[in-house]
């Protein structure tokens, strides 16, 4: 239910008549739930309908962000591969109080206890119970352990605190291990012995582009890791990936005018800046312009988000980097990151949304934002694409058919 109020919200009452101002836009003020209740009971075969599934594979626009997303080493922001593979797991195993009390509350490791119920101390039970891979809250009011104030100076070493968790890196570093032989410095994280970036990745955009699936990329980014992504793509293009082959028909992907850096002006309207090229600093793109240059079909983008725009804001969801829903596009955006909140005050990735082309973008709040997670949003719990190449191509086929569900009792 939701899922459907916030689409009610995104893709048709953004233009009614009383339009609500951006901040107070909320789920359950724009749509009653009777009127949800209703369509869902009396949504006839529509010739909207027939259109509908006329696009059953829609234009596929896939946002992936890159730090421990898509990307397991960071020698530029000085995390290097087994300080990544820490962080992962620290992002996925879950602790709560011994007392039932706030987590965040808690005054020394000696207050918390896994999920599972086994002191922070034991290295026994089995591992994976302390883990929390789901989109939903736990019931039992546990949090991650890497945004728990008392162990957040263990998110780099925490296998080496934490050694339950110990076979778990070994087993994600097995999966990422090079096989023997000479391979491009962007595929090779510091150690030169494994992926720097997901082989799920690659393999994602391989199956789409050789089924013959429309899809665009945009890659996106707080740091300066844009440049390596694409020398990475067109690297993989060119059949040089030490695993995974190319498509059978090679995209023209990242080419040096398709790296931009993306600002929030003080309005809060979105730009796009073209890097620096032989004749100055090209002319910046408005947010029409940028969505429409990031929609061309079988093209790829890289951007630099703004970070200084979403710390100033305390990470609302609302300031993050934006992703954008056009009501009646054929276009679906789907949003990658390991960083995404079932939060309505803190998150990474800003849902915004216009009723026609031709119309501004207004920014969802939090509740809207999550409630669109499985149909245009997806947070990625890294250690699920690590053990499954085919864990990003799942999850697109859900949000297709999450985003089918949602659209078709408001298009009937």
């Amino acid at each position: 239910k939701l899922g459907h109020l916030a689409l009610s919200q995104a893709l048709a009452l953004i233009s009614f008549r009383h339009r609500c101002a951006v901040q107070s836009i909320a789920v359950t003020t724009l749509i009653e739930p009777a009127r949800v209740e209703a369509a869902l009971a009396t949504a006839q075969p529509h010739h909207k309908m027939a259109s509908l599934a006329a696009s059953a594979a829609p234009r596929l626009v896939l946002h992936f962000d890159v730090n421990e997303t898509i990307m397991v080493a960071d020698p530029a922001g000085g995390d290097s591969f087994e300080d990544v593979l820490n962080k992962m797991l620290a992002k996925t195993a879950f602790v709560r109080r011994k007392d039932g009390g706030a987590v965040d509350d808690a005054a020394s490791p000696s207050d918390l206890e896994w999920r599972d119920g086994v002191p922070l101390h034991d290295d026994g039970g089995d591992p994976e119970e302390a883990l929390w891979l789901r989109w939903e809250k736990p019931l039992d009011g546990s949090k991650m352990a890497s945004t728990t104030e008392c162990l957040k100076a263990h998110r780099k070493t925490f296998t080496e605190t934490f050694k339950r968790f110990s076979g778990i890196k070994q087993e994600l570093a097995a999966q990422l291990r090079l096989p023997p032989g000479e391979w491009d410095a962007c595929f090779k994280t510091d150690d030169g012995k494994h992926h720097r970036f997901l082989p799920a990745f690659f393999e994602t955009l391989r199956v789409l582009l050789d089924s013959g699936r429309d899809v665009s990329l945009v890659i996106r980014t707080f740091g300066s890791d844009g440049p390596t992504v694409a020398l990475a793509l067109r690297a993989w293009i060119a059949g040089r990936h030490p695993t995974v082959k190319g498509p059978q028909q090679a995209p023209n992907w990242v080419q040096r005018d398709r790296i931009f850096e993306g600002k929030y002006d003080a309005a809060g309207r979105y730009t796009l800046t073209p890097p620096l090229n032989d004749d100055g600093r090209g002319a910046c793109l408005d947010e029409a312009a940028a969505v429409a240059l990031m929609e061309e079909p079988r093209s790829a983008t890289v951007i630099r988000d703004d970070y200084a725009w979403w710390a100033k804001h305390d990470e609302a969801p609302s300031a993050g980097k934006p992703f954008w829903i056009t009501r009646g596009s054929d276009c679906h955006h789907i949003f990658f990151d390991d960083h995404i909140r079932n939060s309505d005050r803190k998150s990474i990735v800003a849902a915004r949304c216009r009723s026609s082309p031709t119309d501004a973008f207004v920014a969802l709040d939090g509740p809207a934002t999550r409630a669109l997670h499985g149909a245009y949003l997806v947070r990625v719990p890294t250690i699920l694409p690590v053990r499954d190449q085919r864990w990003f191509l799942d999850r697109i086929a859900a949000c297709e058919r999450r985003r089918a569900e949602l659209l078709g009792p408001l298009l009937a």
